[in-house]
């Protein structure tokens, strides 16, 4: 079991009694789950496939577990542009998360091409600090 299967998505807080409203926070249309916050949810998805698209990546994507298999498989070694990829991933992961708190706790919505922004920036930031 990871720390991200322990997430306080609405759907598990829902079954400890704690929050009616089980939907999501970043599309509004499906119930709130890990599966679906990270990459199922319209959101999450039109942020991944930017961040791939940057990287010359053209792919459909798939499910949680679909999308963990491929990273496990193919984000293998020391390319820059496997680093990359590895700091992407946990960028993504990270910003979703953040922005699906803002809105919930905050009330402040950002756009997909903020998130995408700081995804990117985070990248750099990483990759800047390696060289």
């Amino acid at each position: 079991m990871t720390i991200l299967d322990q997430l306080s998505t609405n759907d598990c807080l829902s079954r400890m009694g704690m929050i009616i409203d089980t939907s999501c926070n970043l599309c509004n249309s499906s119930q709130e789950s890990r599966d679906h916050l990270f990459f199922s949810c319209p959101y999450s998805i039109f942020v991944w496939e930017h961040i791939l698209h940057l990287c010359r990546l053209h792919r459909q994507i798939r499910t949680w577990n679909q999308e963990l298999l491929w990273a496990l498989e193919n984000l293998k070694g020391k390319s820059l542009i496997v680093v990359i990829l590895k700091i992407a991933w946990n960028a993504h992961i990270y910003h979703v998360w953040q922005e699906r708190n803002h809105r919930q706790f905050r009330g402040v919505n950002r756009s997909i091409d903020d998130t995408v922004r700081c995804i990117v920036d985070s990248v750099r930031f990483r990759i800047h600090g390696r060289v």
